[in-house]
């Protein structure tokens, strides 16, 4: 069952849907265009639409909050944290190049507060990061004609062959979070191809809790073979 509670938030206008403590962003728009992989990696991990048209799913995602947001307007308000995750597994010996995940945020004056990571997995939950990447370029899904449509936005961080080794048959993960001093509300998009499956949150109390059979976030890996 969904427990819905609703709470705007500035720009973004969020819509606080818990499932668990899984808040959920929704918006309206137009499509995009897609987020091309680099030439010469292969895919790790991805639940990004092959169809140009619908890479994902504009419009709603899990909301990333941090520890001192507060919503616009209203002095001294403040919610709790969250932090989102997802897991995948390494097919093989890989080091990631290329992460790429579709979001969006309501202040540009606080992105540098925004981290994405790849984390060991510690029972079946998010464990120690192994590699974090901040200050993160955002940038505007293009349209057909090449200019920026704003309302589609993403971050691409990248990492040189050897620096983020996996190792075949183990579980990784996937983490949005922010510093703890961030003020940052953020969305992560979800896929627009219906995937669901095991996510993980991390809310006010500041322990991960998974949830199952969820709609997953959007999200591509991609990095070179290793030896």
């Amino acid at each position: 069952m969904r427990l819905k509670q609703w709470v705007a938030l500035s720009l973004l206008a969020i819509a606080t849907s818990h499932v668990a403590a899984e808040a959920i962003v929704k918006q309206s728009g137009p499509a995009r265009t897609p987020t091309a992989a680099p030439p010469g990696t292969t895919k790790i991990y991805s639940t990004l639409n092959t169809d140009a048209t619908n890479v994902y799913d504009y419009g709603w995602g899990p909301a990333i909050l941090g520890p001192l947001w507060h919503m616009q307007g209203v002095p001294g308000s403040r919610g709790p944290q969250q932090h989102f995750a997802v897991p995948f597994k390494a097919k093989s010996n890989i080091s990631v190049t290329q992460v790429i995940v579709p979001l969006s945020q309501d202040s540009v004056k606080d992105a540098s507060t925004l981290l994405i990571s790849i984390n060991a997995d510690a029972k079946g939950l998010p464990g120690e990061a192994i590699y974090t990447w901040q200050d993160m370029p955002i940038q505007n899904t293009l349209n057909a004609d090449n200019t920026a449509r704003q309302c589609c936005t993403y971050v691409a961080p990248s990492a040189a062959a050897g620096e983020v080794p996996l190792v075949e048959g183990k579980k990784y993960w996937i983490v949005v979070a922010t510093t703890p001093k961030s003020r940052i509300t953020a969305m992560w998009y979800f896929n627009s191809r219906g995937l669901t499956g095991t996510d993980a949150y991390l809310d006010g109390g500041g322990v991960w809790q998974s949830q199952s059979e969820v709609l997953l976030p959007a999200v591509g890996v991609y990095g070179v073979p290793t030896e």
